[in-house]
């Protein structure tokens, strides 16, 4: 098999090994541009069909994972293209770290609808481990009347705690 023609990003991989003097430049000034396009080249993704239906799972080095987006969405189908239940993963990891405007975001969306875009239940982790600093880490019974939800538990780094 013609491994560079099936994927062109290692490409990038072998020009890495090879130390070229102006990587170390390039490496100094654009680290976090290297790493996305590193990731991007090792990705590959697999679909099949489960539980919740069709779905895809986004996997580098055989862990699942995804850069820029949930590693894994189920429930595919014509209605709902999008699925509905996306999961992100971090080196195999359920994990989704801090927003733009520094807030906690769910690793686990269930539920998720034209109705309910953000799905009827969320789950909050940080490194395999359920956490959320800025409230309750699992909600259900999320709808547009209630967006806070019916149930709502909290926990630190893994462990329940009594709310605020």
């Amino acid at each position: 098999m013609n491994t560079l023609g099936y994927r062109p990003n290692l490409l990038f991989i072998i020009w890495i090994r090879n130390k070229h003097p102006l990587f170390l430049l390039n490496h100094k000034l654009n680290k976090q541009l290297y790493y996305r396009k590193l990731i991007i080249a090792l990705t590959t993704n697999e679909t099949g069909s489960g539980m919740y239906g069709v779905y895809i799972i986004w996997k580098v080095n055989g862990k699942i994972h995804k850069y820029d987006g949930p590693a894994y969405i189920g429930g595919i189908s014509t209605e709902n293209p999008n699925g509905i239940l996306h999961k992100y993963y971090h080196n195999g990891k359920y994990h989704r770290g801090l927003s733009q405007d520094e807030k906690d975001q769910p690793a686990i969306i269930n539920g998720i609808s034209t109705e309910n875009p953000n799905g009827t239940y969320n789950e909050y982790y940080i490194h395999d481990k359920c956490h959320r600093d800025d409230g309750p880490a699992r909600i259900y019974g999320i709808s547009k009347e209630n967006p806070n939800g019916t149930s709502r538990i909290y926990f630190q780094h893994g462990a329940r705690v009594n709310p605020f």
